[in-house]
């Protein structure tokens, strides 16, 4: 942020006396980041690459008393300027360059070429200032590692969300066909143990009529032990062998008395 802006400005070297001329020396009001102001000595030199060279006594004796130099490129649309309006001379040059940076939307391009002292009165507010801003930088890495990793934690809960209620719709499908299958074998154990009755009861029937006939055996074989020979004949076989040895009998003894 520029606070005031000279052109064709000379600075003194008060260690040498000697001079030196700037294109334009920017009185700043603030930078980003802020550290800047303090190590820039709270000025900045912009030199003109077309207007003269900057050598390298230059660059080291402005470094030397505190003045960051600049150089920047004579963007297009100046170009453009100077070529309608004829501007030959490096004052009439720099005054229209700086007209545009005074313009927020102006944008230069270019590089540093020197490295600047810092003057005592600024550089215990400039460590205090860039520690400071590397603690924010810090801390901002940290926040955006933190908010990474609740994102990452949110899109894990969803997707965990997401599952559970497939779990979860599954878990029940899973209980219904359990009750099913509940429901489906008590009534196999109720049918089962119904069959289980009926046969023991059709088992008990024929048992009883089994014990029944056996009994009625025994006492028939009761009977025959206490008949007569013919007796158990006729018994076992009908009478029919009993009739057929009477008449046998009875043949004999007519043919004796014949």
């Amino acid at each position: 942020y520029v606070k005031e802006w000279h052109v064709e400005y000379k600075l003194e070297d008060n260690r040498t006396g000697r001079y030196f001329r700037i294109d334009a020396l920017a009185q700043l009001n603030g930078t980003y980041p802020f550290s800047l102001y303090y190590g820039w000595n709270s000025c900045l030199a912009v030199e003109v690459k077309v207007t003269h060279e900057v050598d390298d006594f230059k660059r080291n004796q402005l470094g030397r008393i505190g003045a960051k130099i600049f150089e920047v490129n004579v963007p297009k649309k100046i170009k453009n300027l100077i070529t309608e309006n004829y501007y030959y001379s490096d004052q009439e040059l720099v005054t229209c360059i700086v007209g545009e940076l005074e313009k927020e939307s102006t944008i230069l391009y270019g590089e540093f070429i020197n490295r600047a002292t810092i003057l005592e009165e600024y550089e215990e507010r400039y460590i205090k200032m860039a520690n400071f801003e590397r603690e924010i930088e810090q801390l901002k890495e940290n926040k955006n590692q933190i908010r990474s990793e609740l994102t990452e934690l949110a899109t894990q809960l969803t997707l965990y969300q997401e599952k559970k209620e497939e779990l979860s719709v599954t878990y029940f499908g899973l209980q219904e066909k359990m009750k099913a299958c509940e429901s489906e074998l008590n009534r196999l154990q109720i049918e089962l143990e119904q069959a289980r009755k009926i046969d023991r009861e059709e088992y008990k029937t024929k048992a009883d009529n089994l014990v029944k006939e056996n009994d009625t055996m025994n006492q028939k074989l009761q009977k025959i032990k206490n008949f007569s020979v013919f007796d158990r004949l006729r018994f076992l076989f009908g009478g029919e062998i009993i009739d057929q040895l009477e008449e046998s009998d009875q043949s004999e003894s007519d043919r004796k008395i014949f």
